[in-house]
């Protein structure tokens, strides 16, 4: 059996994000000693601090290097909880309402997976990251695109209520 085969058609169908080559062009003229101000993938242009350097080493030297619930970390949870009921007014449970993503594409991704269907449409507020777009359409969906404008109008609820 060939390579190609082992692969599904739904992700050779999924392009090389523009960001990613963007990032790597980037890249390639930093090392010719090209100055670059790189914003294709949002890669912060400093380093971490020493505080957090430091809470993440004593949590390796504490063995807090084991997976986590699938959901997230039960404590981080409860905490997300209490600041959406505290500064959101979202009445959120930490047991069956939060889940805790590597990143917001992941956190998109699994809605699409969990509410898009082949065929179903799905709305793309321009503008958009460009990875959204491939996440929709790998769930089979097709997208709608609305335009953001600067109106009090054109908040995305407005939009899903018209």
């Amino acid at each position: 059996m060939s390579r190609s085969k082992l692969i599904s058609e739904r992700i050779k169908a999924v392009k090389t994000s523009p960001s990613i080559c963007i990032n790597e062009k980037s890249l390639q003229l930093r090392k010719m000693g090209k100055d670059i101000i790189n914003l294709s993938i949002g890669q912060p242009d400093f380093d971490i601090q020493e505080e957090i350097k430091n809470e993440g080493i004593e949590a390796i030297k504490n063995n807090f290097s084991h997976y986590v619930e699938s959901k997230g970390i039960p404590e981080l949870l409860k905490v997300v909880g209490k600041k959406l009921n505290r500064e959101n007014a979202i009445k959120a449970n930490s047991e069956n309402n939060i889940l805790i993503t590597p990143g917001i594409k992941q956190a998109l991704f699994y809605i699409n997976c969990c509410l898009i269907n082949p065929g179903d449409e799905g709305i793309i507020l321009e503008p958009y990251w460009i990875t959204y777009l491939d996440s929709l359409k790998l769930c089979g969906g097709v997208p709608v695109f609305v335009e953001g404008k600067e109106e009090k109008k054109s908040g995305i609820f407005y939009f899903l209520r018209r």
